[in-house]
């Protein structure tokens, strides 16, 4: 399949690609590209819901140690 690119350098095939799908593209050492469509990662943490006190809004239902907090953020990243 031959594809071309538009004056705006965009690349179109509706066979190939689908509607606001994120890919990844790399460039060979021999000219020819690579592309990728990037698939969403699913987070092992969990999520928590906002709720209202005191007219502000408190994120969790316990105390929080910074520990667990620093733990927590770097497994969400690791997993990226």
């Amino acid at each position: 399949m031959k594809l071309t690119t538009d004056d705006h350098f965009r690349l179109r095939s509706q066979v190939l690609f689908k509607p606001k799908t994120a890919y990844d593209v790399e460039k060979q050492a021999d000219g020819s590209i690579v592309i990728r469509e990037l698939v969403p990662l699913v987070s092992k943490s969990k999520l928590v819901e906002p709720r209202m006190y005191k007219g502000m809004l408190i994120g969790a239902d316990v105390r929080l140690d910074g520990a667990q907090v620093a733990k927590a953020i770097r497994e969400d990243r690791d997993d990226r």
